[in-house]
């Protein structure tokens, strides 16, 4: 017994004053006076994207999904360390006997793992094996009711545990006869890791999905709630006070009732802090303090629900501090491991942000804090509509998107461009278009082009003005994803939504596709806002747009539709000689693009309104 953790009686409380009131009591271990070794104290749990990547599996094989959360976890497993307890009066004849504690017992730092190592041997017992890649998917060979070999799988997080199988129902109630489950519930999964959790049927087959959104409305209703003394601040530049110490607080502790809303709150943004770099931190530090959190803690954590936006609608003239700037965007940013409008709506903020630091006299921290960037009309519209899109309702498809969307999957389309300084083309044979539009049609539209040698096709005059390759090569990529998207609109829902990788050999025209923000030229921005207003347009659609590079020496028919054949004689029809030279376009329609289109698109280009800084 020398190892042995000695365990003490502790009045917990009397719940009201008086006498007779039965009093609660616990057996406490002394984990303070005796550390146990570091191999004990770490339990593994199942990782996010095993979920994804599992549930991707589910909707292709037509498993069904249950869940079942196990009670009072930590008292069923046997402890792996020996606690002994010399008992009381309140043991009768027994006062004065030691006892050794087996089973039933929190607060040892091996809880967590004696209970996973508990529920291993049960799942082992069952027939199933720890997988390689993650020791918390658990896994066993089965067969289908029609004779088709399969796998099922069981997720564990602590004591939630996920099943999937043909007859999930079964395999739980197995589980059931070792572990108690909440409230004997076996039920499909509603939620999971912090993240919501549906089932939808599209186009006939059955899918799943994950969306944050729940966590968000519950943090909202959580915060607004009715006759609620903490309220929302009512300007918070940053998640936390930079200069906030939690562990120094000496304020008020919170009463019962505000100390379990503190620990709500806490758990809401648990599961929402996942790829928010903004309020890691500030959620990290605060919920060190659960056991015993004060005012300030929770006035700290009410911050990270800032309301900047609002405030600076409100303002007459329309400004922003640089430090507010720089917080918007990374709030927008980060969003965009939540949902897929995140990159795409913060880069005319960063472009203000990135002019206003060039122009800066200096960066330091003054400059953040002090000087001001007037918003530029563009500027205020984006704020607008981040306002209206974080109101959007659950079901938009910009909140919610089949799991398979965030998987790496070979493309179900694929879509190609070029662009030359004598016209721009592009095609696809899996959706079986073509294209062309030759330089004096993007002149009469309005684009500025560069005069070009009649052989060469390159430009005569280099030091005249016009539109380089790369934004000539952007526009193709561009005008190739508006007539992907009215396809995909025409076809309508595809199972498992649609992946587009979307070609062409210039890297620097794919790079402002995949992220406005890298635009420099403002004689472009008006292109990457429309790419980003197509990205956004895929999205609803559930189609994920997959801009990549494809070698120039590949790329050839593309490169054909952008400039005119060599062979081609005075009256030929361009076209016509094009897909008579290369038979992958046979099957392929002629696509005539509205030439109000190209003026407009012109019209977006030749327009930027910047702002500036003071």
């Amino acid at each position: 017994m020398k190892e042995s953790f000695p365990l003490e009686v502790a009045d917990y409380a009397k719940l009201k004053a008086i006498e007779d009131e039965p009093a609660f009591a616990w057996w406490v271990p002394h984990v303070h006076k005796k550390q146990a070794p570091a191999a004990l104290k770490y339990s593994t749990v199942v990782a996010r994207d095993s979920v994804r990547i599992l549930l991707t599996i589910v909707a292709l094989n037509g498993l069904d999904v249950q869940c079942a959360d196990i009670q009072n976890a930590f008292l069923t497993a046997p402890n792996l360390e020996k606690c002994y307890m010399i008992v009381g009066p309140e043991f009768g004849d027994e006062e004065g006997k030691t006892f050794i504690v087996r089973r039933a017992l929190y607060g040892l730092e091996s809880a967590a793992l004696a209970f996973r190592s508990h529920l291993a041997e049960t799942l082992e017992n069952l027939g199933f094996y720890s997988s390689y890649a993650d020791p918390d998917v658990w896994m066993g060979a089965a067969i289908k009711a029609d004779g088709e070999e399969y796998y099922e799988y069981i997720l564990c997080y602590v004591d939630d545990i996920l099943c999937m199988s043909e007859n999930a129902k079964d395999v739980m109630e197995q589980i059931s006869y070792k572990f108690k489950f909440k409230k004997d519930k076996i039920e499909q999964p509603e939620s999971y890791l912090g993240a919501g959790v549906k089932r939808k049927v599209l186009d006939g087959q059955h899918m799943w999905t994950m969306s944050s959104c729940d966590y968000v409305t519950a943090a909202v209703k959580a915060t607004l709630k009715d006759n609620q003394r903490w309220n929302l601040p009512k300007k918070a530049v940053t998640p936390m006070n930079s200069d906030y110490t939690p562990e120094l607080g000496v304020s008020s502790e919170l009463n019962a009732y505000d100390h379990t809303y503190f620990q709500e709150l806490i758990g809401v943004w648990w599961a929402t802090e996942i790829g928010r770099v903004d309020i890691l931190l500030g959620v990290s530090l605060l919920s060190q303090y659960q056991a015993g959190p004060r005012e300030g803690h929770m006035e700290q954590l009410l911050r990270i629900f800032p309301t900047e936006l609002m405030d600076i609608l409100a303002r007459r003239p329309k400004y922003v501090s640089p430090k507010e700037m720089a917080h918007i965007v990374g709030v927008i940013r980060s969003a965009s491991e939540i949902a897929p409008w995140g990159t795409f709506l913060s880069f005319n903020l960063q472009n203000a942000l990135a002019s206003a630091t060039r122009n800066a006299y200096s960066t330091g921290r003054t400059w953040w804090t002090r000087s001001w960037i007037y918003l530029s009309n563009i500027a205020i519209a984006t704020i607008h509509q981040l306002l209206e899109t974080l109101l959007l309702l659950e079901s938009c498809p910009l909140w919610s998107r089949p799991i398979a969307l965030y998987l790496e999957r070979d493309p179900t389309h694929r879509v190609y461009s070029d662009a030359s300084y004598a016209g721009i083309g592009g095609w696809s044979s899996d959706f079986g278009f073509l294209w062309r539009i030759c330089r004096d049609v993007l002149a009469r539209a309005g684009f500025d082009m560069k005069p070009i040698d009649i052989v060469s096709l390159e430009p005569s005059d280099i030091a005249h003005g016009g539109l380089h390759i790369n934004p000539l090569e952007f526009l193709g990529a561009l005008l190739n994803l508006w007539i992907t998207i009215k396809l995909v609109m025409k076809a309508g829902p595809r199972a498992g939504g649609y992946i587009i990788d979307l070609l062409a050999d210039n890297i620097t025209a794919l790079s402002w596709m995949s992220l406005a923000s890298r635009t420099k030229n403002p004689l472009l921005q008006g292109l990457a806002r429309l790419g980003a207003a197509l990205l956004v347009c895929a999205a609803e659609l559930l189609t994920k747009v997959a801009p990549k590079h494809f070698p120039g020496d590949q790329n050839v028919v593309a490169d054909a539709l952008s400039r005119p054949p060599t062979r081609a004689s005075p009256n030929q029809n361009v076209l016509d000689c094009v897909i008579a030279q290369w038979s992958q376009l046979d099957k392929c329609r002629i696509c005539l693009l509205p030439f109000k289109l190209l003026s407009e698109i012109a019209l977006v280009q030749g327009s930027n309104d910047q702002s500036f800084d003071s």
